[in-house]
């Protein structure tokens, strides 16, 4: 942790001794990580002050409001219902599976175009894909027929070359369908053979699990 922050600092150019700092934290992590990233910051590189924060909770801020629902899709899913700059603890759901499954499912689909990628290192052009070009369907039988009719509408090329890939490497990659496909797991588990609630039902889970003063704020 110390040579990683001794690097960032060094980047920025600047005396750490003479700044405050505000990091922001995932919701779960560990009061002993928290301690010890505290030790590194004040004893070691002497700043005058750290200030720790949840993700979720600065999401929100950057709305400028204090109440509201916080999703929050990393490798696994959780949603956060925050009232007045407070996590409501036992309205947060979780669901083990997120973002890896798009990637996941991503690959297969690609692999049903002649892309292979299976190696570790090849798992990170998959999510470089992923970020660039997957989005979320606002009507998913409608982009399903697009796909037949307009084809080219939906086709998009990713360009790998830029990344200095080994020799033999894939320069792009074309892909129409499974753009929009990988991600539809999060509103049909089926899709993904999973036996957890969707997307849409997680979150009216956690509203309803909030004590009822509470969840007329969420909607």
């Amino acid at each position: 942790m110390e040579p990683l922050l001794k690097h960032v600092f060094t980047l920025l150019n600047i005396d750490s001794a003479k700044y405050w700092i505000m990091i922001s934290t995932p919701q779960n992590l560990a009061d002993s990580i928290k301690k010890g990233l505290m030790d590194h910051l004040v004893d070691r590189f002497h700043m005058r002050g750290v200030c720790m924060v949840q993700q979720s909770l600065l999401s929100l801020y950057s709305y400028k409001a204090t109440t509201g629902i916080i999703l929050d899709i990393g490798h696994r899913i959780e949603v956060l219902p925050i009232f007045e700059g407070f996590v409501i603890e036992g309205g947060v759901a979780r669901c083990p599976f997120g973002g890896q499954k798009v990637q996941e499912s991503l690959t297969i689909s690609l692999l049903e175009n002649n892309y292979k990628f299976s190696s570790i290192t090849e798992q990170w052009l998959v999510r470089y894909i992923m970020e660039q070009s997957c989005y979320v369907a606002i009507d998913y039988e409608q982009e399903l027929e697009w796909c037949k009719t307009k084809p080219d509408t939906l086709k998009t090329s990713v360009n790998l070359s830029k990344l200095n890939l080994p020799d033999g490497s894939y320069l792009s990659v074309q892909h129409d369908i499974s753009r929009f496909k990988s991600p539809e797991g999060f509103f049909n588990v089926d899709m993904w053979e999973l036996d957890y609630p969707t997307l849409h039902k997680l979150i009216h889970q956690a509203i309803q699990s909030c004590p009822m003063d509470n969840r007329r704020h969420m909607w």
